[in-house]
């Protein structure tokens, strides 16, 4: 991973994102909280946002987070403000979960699978490469994406030095914004547990 930026390959599944919604070319992006004050109170604020950008510093996708009286909810949208996908912590569950509904109607659910407090296991159920596990240190955003054949489709770590806080994630077998949408919601689960 060069420098903590990420290689992103788009999509190969059958989920598509419907056609005036502008997702960012294969390159190098990096995922930056945009209210660094929701990170410093240790809650995810009511205007709490995150923006994805690729190596030039462009905005590629942003997260703008809204909060509803029974459920917490995620707007992606490209450059250009199009819809890209809407990600959705719903109440009522036992364990940490969020649905994740593409514009062109894919839907992945991203949720906790052990109450483990050392070893915490999540999974993405949905995907065209079909059930893929977090394998790594979740709580400090240093893991990989792994489908049940054990091949690596994701990798993410925070850098060590930063402006505001941001995440890397390099994207070689798995949909970007599914990848990044997981990324989110783990840094969102983080700060709301403190």
């Amino acid at each position: 991973m060069a420098a903590g930026f990420v290689e992103a390959v788009l999509r190969s599944g059958s989920v598509g994102i419907m056609s005036d919604a502008q997702l960012p070319p294969p390159g190098t992006y990096r995922a930056q909280r945009s209210s660094v004050g929701a990170a410093m109170l240790g809650a995810t604020a009511f205007s709490d946002s995150w923006k994805v950008v690729d190596s030039a510093g462009e905005t590629c996708l942003s997260f703008q987070y809204h909060m509803h009286l029974t459920s917490q909810e995620w707007a992606v949208t490209d450059a250009h403000g199009n819809a890209v996908a809407k990600m959705t912590r719903p109440a009522g569950h036992i364990h940490w979960t969020y649905e994740i509904d593409l514009s062109a109607g894919g839907h992945v659910t991203f949720s906790k699978q052990s109450f483990a407090f050392t070893h915490e296991t999540w999974r993405l159920q949905g995907t065209s490469s079909g059930d893929v596990d977090l394998n790594g240190d979740t709580t400090d955003h240093n893991f990989q994406f792994v489908d049940s054949s054990h091949n690596v489709l994701a990798t993410v770590s925070r850098p060590w030095v930063s402006v505001s806080e941001a995440i890397d994630v390099e994207v070689s077998g798995l949909d970007p914004v599914i990848a990044l949408c997981a990324v989110v919601a783990l840094d969102a689960t983080e700060h709301t547990k403190k």
